[in-house]
């Protein structure tokens, strides 16, 4: 894999370099930064994985009632069961090896096989996507990291916007050959163990994914006056729907004058859903979120501007994987660091999706 490392403080010399290292002209490279830069990659220390605990939420939900212990979730779109970790000692397909630290396994190797079969597509690779951008995309292959863009056959196709590829998705792709300054080419989407799958502002029927093939999806809210008992409930109302398993993170614990009360409040409005206080200043709480980041595992973590979730990004992986922007004066409000969504490897190898920052996410029903 190409593990290219640098800061969010680089200089537009520094992004032109890089855009000479991709073979990419200035137009092309335009369209690919419009937000944000590409993906950083690190290699960090192996930890294990926790016993899951589902909390409930019935599918729509409602700001005025607790969550339900006993709901029965499911998830819009093209989902199926997340496949499990491979076993240590279990036989690896030559094919995608190069992608195990992006969260490749031997149940993702049955998904391909599938997609061929009902595709009819042969001779090309799987690959994840990293980053996206307004209508390009940035995978991870055998062969390193690619551009790319989905097929006209594949736009054709696609019936709506949750259709087309999102970060942490598995797709087939044709993939330009070492020297070949040319895009790849998105053809398939592999199916999808899990989406988080918000209402697009303005629109009535149709969805935005905001994440794709997660395990754990980091629910963030700030122990401040960004704390809002009711939009996390909502907050969990779609982790359910999505497939994932959620875990509410309590950040700036160092803000409040209580913050086991809080604690409390949000364990009994979802009951069974691991609740955490962390504080990245303080250097509080790391220890409790190192068992969910076993290899191979995919985190998304989502949550209001401002409530620290770059902070945290920084504090998991031991560097400044993005930049980090103070929130307004009085109301903690963020300026939106994230612009956009992009998948990082972390401590333990595990993957990190960071998201932009949401005030409310509306659910979306795909009926």
């Amino acid at each position: 894999m190409n593990n290219r490392t640098k800061t969010w403080t680089e200089t537009d010399y520094t992004l032109r370099k890089e855009e000479s290292d991709l073979n990419l002209n200035p137009n092309e490279w335009n369209e690919a930064t419009e937000t944000n830069d590409s993906i950083n990659s690190h290699v960090f220390p192996q930890t294990n994985e926790p016993a899951s605990k589902k909390g409930s939420a019935s599918k729509k939900g409602s700001a005025d009632r607790k969550l339900p212990a006993d709901r029965k979730e499911t998830h819009p779109g093209n989902i199926s069961p997340a496949p499990e970790a491979p076993q240590e000692g279990s036989p690896a397909s030559e094919e995608g090896r190069g992608l195990r630290s992006y969260g490749w396994n031997d149940s993702w190797q049955e998904r391909l096989e599938t997609t061929r079969k009902q595709t009819g597509i042969s001779g090309l690779e799987p690959a994840r996507i990293v980053a996206q951008f307004s209508h390009l995309y940035r995978l991870a292959a055998e062969s390193g990291e690619h551009l790319a863009e989905v097929t006209g056959r594949y736009s054709f196709d696609a019936l709506r916007k949750t259709d087309y590829p999102a970060v942490g998705d598995w797709v087939l792709a044709s993939v330009p050959k070492p020297g070949d300054s040319s895009r790849a080419s998105i053809h398939a989407l592999l199916e999808r163990s899990s989406a988080l799958i918000r209402k697009e502002a303005g629109q009535v029927q149709d969805g935005q994914v905001v994440a794709a093939n997660m395990d754990y999806l980091f629910l963030t809210t700030a122990m401040n006056h960004d704390f809002n008992l009711r939009r996390i409930e909502r907050y969990l109302v779609a982790a359910w729907e999505s497939g994932s398993t959620p875990v509410v993170l309590l950040t700036k614990a160092d803000l409040a004058d209580d913050p086991d009360d809080l604690v409390r409040q949000v364990e009994d409005a979802a009951p069974g859903v691991p609740v955490h206080a962390v504080s990245a200043q303080e250097n509080q709480g790391l220890e409790q979120l190192r068992p969910y980041m076993r290899p191979g595992a995919t985190i998304a973590v989502a949550g209001s501007s401002g409530v620290g979730k770059s902070t945290l990004l920084n504090w998991l992986a031991g560097s400044e994987e993005q930049r980090v922007q103070g929130v307004r004066g009085g109301d903690d409000r963020g300026r939106h660091t994230t612009t956009h969504r992009e998948l990082f490897r972390l401590p333990g190898g595990a993957l990190l999706m960071d998201t932009p920052g949401m005030r409310e996410l509306q659910l979306w029903d795909s009926e």
